[in-house]
């Protein structure tokens, strides 16, 4: 779904969750009332889920949305992507019509998540931290705890007598930076407050309405700009371990770099490029006036995973010139078996095309 960035204050789910969030807002002048800049997914997946019609065998029922957030921070707290203003927030929300079912969810998301930071965003560096009540905790303790052994990484509780927010139990995943600061990342939460006080309801057995006893918030990614820090930091700590910087080879803007040796070879580079291009393969070509060791060390500088130079030498024989910024290696491969190796790379991961013109000297160049 996708909710507007701008909400009214006197609907009674704003008004109903301003106090649970705690935050600072942005208030904007409507005309007919306050309103305020987007501060979370809930105000407007909530009302969305109040108009659905949906029964005991549809649950859960799930909504998602790539929400735009607003928080008013401090200028003294606000710290590069770890913590901005605006922000997008990778939300779930799934109600539930009993309590297994719920169960279910949770943990699936929880497990899921896990897989998420230790292939993605964190590289096994995180911890996970717990937060609920009391008497949740002891109700359930045997099945958290087991969550938390399949997860195999430390974690932490904190447990309260009563509810603070709307949930009874919630775990945040901290992924751990160089100097021991912790970015928190994905989260999933119990809530048992809001299927009742919102009215969000599905029709049981005896076609009777009955509010969602839980409905389990999720993200994902916490927000797209916490998990891109988290993987920056990451590149760092490899850094310090003697690893080549680089994104993750799925990640990278661009994934090939053809060098042409000379003009004379920009057709063969270019031939070179549509073929691996069609195998959903982010590839360029530097065809600059530079010298072949300053294009490539252009490539290293820009953390090109695969640095491919193109002559006589491969146009005759076939082979690929093939410098792998992962393993500082150089060797030669048949066109098809290094596209083999690329898509095997990358299988099941997104895939954007190449953003750029697929000559370097037709791209703009940044400046930090």
């Amino acid at each position: 779904m996708k909710n507007p960035m701008v909400i009214r204050g006197d609907h009674n789910v704003v008004g109903e969750l301003m106090g649970e969030f705690h935050e600072r807002d942005y208030e904007v002048d409507g005309g007919r009332g306050i309103c305020y800049l987007r501060y979370a997914s809930d105000p407007g997946a909530f009302p969305f889920m109040q108009n659905v019609r949906f029964t005991y065998k549809q649950t859960p029922l799930r909504v998602y949305e790539e929400a735009t957030c607003f928080r008013n921070e401090q200028e003294g707290e606000v710290s590069g992507l770890k913590r901005v203003r605006n922000f997008i927030m990778t939300d779930m929300h799934a109600a539930c019509s009993n309590l297994p079912e719920a169960h279910k969810e949770f943990e699936t998301l929880c497990l899921k998540f896990a897989d998420l930071m230790n292939d993605i965003i964190a590289k096994e560096r995180w911890v996970l931290g717990w937060e609920g009540t009391i008497d949740f905790f002891e109700e359930n303790k045997e099945w958290l705890v087991g969550i938390g052994k399949k997860m195999g990484v430390p974690a932490f509780f904190k447990l309260m007598p009563e509810m603070s927010h709307y949930y009874v139990i919630k775990n945040e995943y901290q992924f751990i930076a160089e100097d021991k600061s912790n970015i928190q990342v994905s989260t999933v939460q119990w809530d048992v407050k809001d299927g009742e006080r919102f009215n969000i309801a599905y029709i049981d057995e005896q076609d009777r309405k009955r509010p969602c006893p839980v409905i389990v918030h999720a993200s994902s990614f916490g927000s797209i700009e916490r998990t891109l820090c988290a993987i920056l930091e990451n590149i760092a700590l490899d850094e310090t371990r003697g690893i080549p910087p680089m994104f993750p080879l799925w990640l990278a803007p661009t994934q090939v770099r053809i060098i042409p040796v000379s003009d004379t070879y920009l057709a063969f580079a270019m031939d070179i490029c549509d073929r691996i291009s069609c195998q959903s393969i982010r590839a360029d070509i530097d065809d600059r006036d530079d010298t072949v060791g300053k294009k490539i060390r252009n490539g290293e500088k820009e953390w090109i995973p695969y640095l491919l130079v193109v002559g006589e030498k491969e146009k005759t024989s076939g082979q690929l010139n093939v410098r792998s910024r992962e393993d500082r290696s150089q060797k030669e491969m048949a066109v098809d078996d290094f596209m083999e190796m690329v898509s095997k790379k990358t299988r099941g991961m997104p895939f954007r095309p190449l953003p750029l013109p697929r000559l370097v000297s037709k791209a703009p160049l940044f400046y930090g």
